[in-house]
Order: structure tokens, then sequence, then C-alpha cells
């Protein structure tokens, strides 16, 4: 571990601090272990050792130890330990070492044993020290879904310590999980390495006067730590975020014109939390993703190919975790996005949490921050910030590097929401590497987080000259348009800064065109500028997406998840019954038998438990359009059953 960030926040009137930590690991996995991780806060406390007393907060109680004395109901001794009958109590804290199992602790010094004072499951995450005049507490908010974590207090120091990765634990362990590739990875940098890969932690610290002994003094900072649990956020009626146009129009949630769609985007967003709870996907760099395939050999489709090809196949009811490419799915997808569209359509702080916890995750984990990568193929060190990995059972297993991880089409919503500084310099990292460091062939999947991180800095400076970037890659591609048919190009490198193509090929009929980001921000950039040249163009898109959808060329499951934006954009602007008859068509694709998850929530858990599609993946390509699809054709009609 090379680099960290701390940010510090104070508040006017409040002996309150608030603390943002990031550190980044650039070490060689097989020999450089992370042994621990933390901020430490020495106080001023009185010198008088006997007074100092350590509290710590459980789920059901609180454990509180003095100095020099076990019983804590009684006043302390005029000198420490009198007679030798007990022993002093100069440290302690709160392990969480698992998202269900805690400890609290105190002991004698490091040498000696900790003696076990209280267990539970989830810790409200707070410790205290205190003279009996004034104290200190460290919160870390729901330290159990990012464990392990430990809160200290040396009663002998006089001091705090927010332990990030525990000193108490075997060291953090970044090894790759196999020395050779597994099923599908890419083999571009060689096997993944860790190198890169970030962590970012948030405390509050609370300074206080008065005794521990008083009970109105630690109910107050009690109350304070399980109010900071989750992140606070506003929310507005759903239709004024559609009124923003930061995301451009999309249907909101309830309205009664979707009965069926509203119940297939909730069905398949609250499956995915609910299998996360289940399948307890947390953990220092867990916590935020999702896994991407789910017993893969459910959908209908392959039933008869199984019978056939593999009579002895073992159906075992779980996520392929161990499946090469697959495993984690690094919101391939574009996960998050789905996520906060649910959030703006429904207003509901479940998927809140999900979304910001998975725009954390992406930005900290699965984008690379180091300028020393080891690029095996090519024998030499890589800067990849900036770059995402793929899906794969590790975060950071697969050889890919790319920017269609790390996308700021989602992260500016979360910045947006939250004002997270972390997630700013991020952007400022995807924005450097996708518009300064833009490489040769830039594709399709790649131009769109150039593009994104654009925007983004429009959306939050005003500059105009973002703008204008962005104009001039436009009138590049209708260019493109107008003297190839009517397609946008698939590899497109674009000098921004001279508004000048250095590379347009390709037609936009391609998966990564439409999966990563391409028609979300033409739409988004439309409804931002009305631009008539656009208008005209996204119609041609819709015009020359719908004659390849009608060819044999194009790949049956396309049509089930990635034309909803074009088609929306083409009725929307042309009101053609041809465009609104597709957009029908291709939704109860993903009815019935291909529904995305069951319908019943009985069934999302157990043997009649099964994900639609081959992965989770596809259905968020789908949740990036459904919603703006929704918002063109302007009801469901009589005809969509599920």
């Amino acid at each position: 571990m090379k680099a960290f960030t701390l940010r510090i926040r104070f508040f006017a009137g409040e002996a309150t601090i608030y603390a943002q930590h990031t550190f980044v690991y650039e070490g060689e996995p097989y020999t450089d272990f992370i042994g621990g991780i933390g901020l430490t806060l020495p106080l001023g406390l009185h010198p008088d050792k006997k007074r100092r007393v350590t509290t710590v907060g459980g789920e059901t109680r609180r454990e509180a130890w003095i100095y020099a004395n076990p019983l804590f109901g009684y006043d302390p001794p005029e000198i420490p330990n009198p007679g030798g009958d007990y022993p002093f109590w100069k440290q302690g804290g709160l392990l969480q070492d698992t998202d269900g199992s805690y400890l609290i602790w105190k002991c004698w010094d490091r040498k000696h044993a900790r003696l076990v004072m209280d267990r539970g499951q989830k810790a409200p995450g707070w410790i205290h020290i205190s003279d009996q005049e004034t104290g200190a507490a460290i919160v870390m908010p729901d330290m159990w879904k990012i464990y392990p974590k430990e809160l200290y207090a040396s009663n002998e120091e006089g001091y705090l310590t927010a332990y990030f990765y525990p000193e108490s634990l075997p060291p953090l362990d970044l090894r790759r999980y196999a020395p050779i590739f597994g099923t599908g990875e890419s083999e571009s940098y060689g096997p993944g390495q860790a190198t890169g890969v970030s962590r970012t932690h948030e405390i509050f610290i609370f300074f206080n006067e008065g005794s521990p002994l008083d009970k109105a003094v630690m109910d107050d900072i009690e109350a304070k730590a399980v109010g900071l649990s989750g992140k606070t956020v506003l929310f507005v009626d759903p239709e004024w975020y559609v009124s923003t146009n930061v995301v451009g129009e999309f249907a909101v949630a309830d309205t009664g014109k979707f009965p069926v769609l509203d119940k297939l985007i909730a069905d398949s967003t609250n499956f995915m939390l609910v299998h996360r709870n289940t399948y307890r996907w947390f953990g220092f760099f867990d916590y935020g993703d999702f896994q991407s395939i789910y017993r893969y050999f459910a959908p209908v489709e392959n039933e008869v190919h199984l019978a056939k090809n593999y009579p002895n196949l073992t159906d075992n009811l779980r996520w392929m975790n161990d499946w090469g490419r697959w495993g984690w799915v690094n919101d391939e997808g574009l996960i998050t996005f789905w996520l906060f569209i649910q959030f703006f359509r429904t207003g509901d702080y479940a998927v809140f949490e999900a979304a910001n916890a998975c725009a954390c995750h992406v930005r900290d984990v699965d984008t690379a921050h180091t300028k020393e990568y080891y690029n095996i193929p090519d024998g030499c060190m890589e800067d990849v910030r900036g770059k995402g990995k793929r899906h794969n059972v590790q975060h950071w297993g697969d050889g890919y590097f790319g920017t269609r991880v790390s996308i700021p089409i989602a992260q500016r919503l979360q910045y947006y929401m939250t004002g997270d500084g972390r997630t700013r310099d991020v952007m400022d990292e995807v924005y450097e590497c996708s518009v300064n460091r833009m490489e040769p062939d830039w594709v399709s999947d790649s131009i769109a987080t150039s593009l994104y991180s654009i925007f983004a800095r429009w959306e939050m400076t005003g500059e105009e000259k973002y703008g204008k970037m962005l104009d001039s890659y436009i009138k590049a591609c209708l260019e493109y348009q107008q003297k190839n048919n009517g397609v946008f190009p698939y590899n497109a490198t674009f000098d921004f800064e001279k508004g000048k193509v250095i590379s347009f090929k390709g037609n936009h009929h391609s998966m990564f065109w439409h999966a990563f980001g391409m028609t979300n921000f033409l739409l988004e950039y439309y409804f931002l500028t009305k631009d008539p040249d656009l208008a005209k163009g996204l119609i041609r898109l819709a015009e020359t997406t719908l004659e390849f959808d009608k060819t044999a060329r194009a790949e049956r499951w396309f049509r089930y998840y990635l034309y909803n934006q074009i088609y929306a954009a083409g009725y929307m602007l042309t009101k053609r019954e041809d465009f609104k008859e597709q957009i029908l068509k291709n939704i109860k694709l993903n009815l019935g038998d291909r529904r995305f998850v069951p319908k019943n929530p009985e069934h999302w858990i157990g043997e009649k438990a099964k994900v639609g599609p081959k992965t989770i993946s596809m259905i968020g390509f789908a949740m990036a359009g459904l919603p703006y699809a929704m918002a063109a054709i302007g009801d469901e009609g009589p005809d969509m059953v599920d």
C-alpha cells in the first residue's frame, strides 16, 4: 500500500468530525500482504489513568470497563488496583469478523489473551473512551457490511483506533485464485492481479463533556451511532427527477399505466436484494457487488440441450461463483444505473442503499488506481488508472482492462445524491484515461465512457467547452451516418480537444454499442439539448436497427434486452406504430417462461428459483432502456400479460 487519501469535514457549532479514508494497494500480491489499516485518534485525557472508562455498543446492551476496577457500578478506588486484587483493563474493543458475528473484548495488554465480554451478530459500530469529564467516540456506520473491522481503545495510552482492516486478524490476502486462466477469461494483460485495487471507509468522531456513568451521555452517543446507519439521502417526487432531464424521460412507478412491467422491474430488483442478503454478499471487497450467473443451466431454452448432453449434471441451486470469467458481475450490464433509476422511479430506500454500495464498490474495487500495473504479455509496467476489470470469480481476477466497467453513467448520480468526494476523484481518473489517454481503435463500449466523462463535467461545472466537445463528436457521428447507410461508427477514436475524428469505422449493430451506455448517452444528450439534427439521427438509428432486427444476422438475445432505448427514441420522435409494435413485441419476449425472475416471491429461493437470461448483465441491459420505452409508449395496453 503506497497511496492513501484522507478527507476531513468539520461542522459549525458541533463537536463532530467526519473522516473518509481511501487506500490504494500497489504491492505485489504474492509477497506484499496487508497486516492492518487504520486511523488512530490521540486524546488529551486526564493523566490519572484510574479514571479512564471504555464503553462499547452491542446489539442488546453496552459493555464498559474502567482502568482499575471491574465492578463498574462502584466509584473508582483512590489508588489503582488496591491490594492487587484486580487486573488493569488497559485496552479493549469491538471486532466484527464476519457479517454475522462480532465480539466485544478487553485485556491487560497485547501480550495477554483477550477476555470476551459479549457476542452478537451486527454491531452498532461505536466505541467511546472518557476520563469522566470529557470523552470521545468513534462511529463506523454499518461496519458489519464491509467486515472485517475493529474499533479499539487504549485506557493505558488514552487513544482510539478505527481499524479498517484489523491487525488482530491474519493478513489480508490479495493473491489470485489460480495461476492459470479460468473459463473464458481474457488474456490481454495476463492473469489478473489485485494491484491498483482500493477501498474507502467512513468514520464519525464525536466529542463530549460529562461522565459515561451518566446514562444520558451514553444514550446520546448511542443514538448518534444508530442514526448514522445507512447513507442519508433526500428524496423528492419521482416526477421531479424526470423533469430535471438529468437522466432523460423515464416512466415513474405505480401510476397504473404499467401494472405488468412495474411488477417485472420491481421483482427483478428485489430478487437481487433478496439473494444478496441470503447468500451474504458482504465483506471488505465484496459489498456492493452482485453475482452474475445463477444456476447457469436453469433457463428454459437450455433444458432440452442439457438432457441430451449433460445427463449427469447436478443442479446445485447456487450462483456460479467459481466459474472463471463469471462470478462477480463488476457492474457489467450497468447494474448500478438500473438500481439508481429504480430508486428515482420508486423512492425505495433499500434500492438506494444497494445502488450507493454498488457505485462505491465499482469506483473503489473494479476500477484500477495505479500507474504501475505489470502487463505480463508486453513485459512492462502500465498506467491503468481509470480502467476497470470485467466480471470474474475475483473482482480483479480477469485479464481484461477497459473503461466500459468504469463508465460514470451511474457514478455521477451517486455523486449528485451524496457529494461523495472519492467518487469525484475517480470520475476525474476515468476522464483522464478515457478522454486524454484514448487508445487507438477506441471501441464503442469505451467511447461511451469518454462521452459520459465529458457529459458529467459539463453537468458539474457548466463550462461550455465540455458542451462543445460533445457537440463536435455528435456532428462527426451524424456525418458518418449520412455516408454509411444510417449507421453510427463502432470503433470511434476522437480528438475531443480539437474536435476531429482520428478513426471512425464499423457500424452500431453490436452488443457492445447498445449495451454499455451509447444509446443512453444519445438519449440523455438529446433530452438536454433538443438538438434537431440529433433527433433526425436518432430516427435513422431506430430505422436501421429495426431493419437489422428483422434479419437473420441479428442475434436473438439482442432484441430481448438491447433495443429499448433506440426504439423509444424513434417512437417518441415520430409516433410511428412500427416502432411501438417492436417495443411491445420485444418486451413480451421477457415475460412468461422467459421472465427475468419468478413472478411469485416465494419461488425466489429454493428449487423453483431461476434467472431467465444467462446472466444478470442481460437484465441490466434491459433495465437501462425499459423505463424509457415505457415513457415513450405511455401505457402497456391490455395485451401485456405475464
